[in-house]
């Protein structure tokens, strides 16, 4: 990808310092950091002041979003277009491996050591961090979040807003649904309905009827 002007919208998010670290390895410049919230961090490591409202003249600026939670994610894009922004940002770090065939979405974080494979679909706005690794032919849909080091197999299906926490092992051709929660290290071998938590080795329904993870869907 050709390195370009980004703006951050929600950069008191303590998980903004990923996304400097990868626009600094690509070559993006952060020519604007908008704060939307209470602070997560103590902001030392911004390339540009940060200010709670967009000048004028970097509408034309992509945005990315950098939370991790997928409700928040989303609330945050449409926030970024209230304020004029039109398009999405996509930082792919250089250390990810990513198939010439993946399907990619705009939006879309990948870290250092993600792995994606051919054939794979990411929908706007999903997330994969650090050393992750997506089979082929796998279909993450809008604003999914991958912890570190989670697997997700060949052929399945994660529904738009599911959190897949850190270690997660995903098997094949199975089927997580929309805005579903799945617990750090469980491994699922069986389809995960919408809007529950799962937890355990196998995982089992721990909690069922949420809005989705911490209690913010994507609609």
């Amino acid at each position: 990808m050709t390195p370009g002007r980004i703006v951050l919208i929600g950069v008191e998010s303590n998980f903004a310092p990923e996304f400097l670290e990868t626009a600094r390895r690509t070559g993006d410049s952060v020519v604007a950091a908008i704060i939307t919230g209470e602070l997560e961090w103590d902001l030392a490591d911004l390339p540009v002041t940060p200010v709670r409202r967009l000048p004028p003249d970097l509408l034309t600026v992509p945005a990315a979003i950098p939370w991790v939670t997928p409700g928040l994610r989303f609330a945050r894009w449409r926030l970024a277009r209230e304020m004029g922004l039109s398009r999405q940002a996509s930082l792919l770090d250089p250390g990810a491996i990513i198939a010439s065939t993946a399907r990619l979405g705009q939006g879309l974080y990948v870290n250092a050591g993600a792995t994606i494979g051919a054939h794979a679909s990411l929908d706007e706005g999903v997330l994969v961090n650090r050393n992750a690794s997506v089979g082929h032919h796998a279909r993450l849909e809008g604003y999914v979040s991958l912890g570190p080091q989670v697997t997700i197999a060949s052929e399945c299906r994660i529904g738009k807003g599911a959190m897949i926490g850190a270690g997660a092992v995903i098997a094949p051709k199975i089927e997580v649904g929309e805005n579903s929660v799945v617990a750090v290290g469980a491994v699922v071998a069986k389809n995960v309905p919408a809007h529950c938590v799962v937890a355990g080795n196998p995982a089992r329904i721990v909690r069922s009827d949420i809005a989705g993870y911490r209690d913010v869907a994507v609609p």
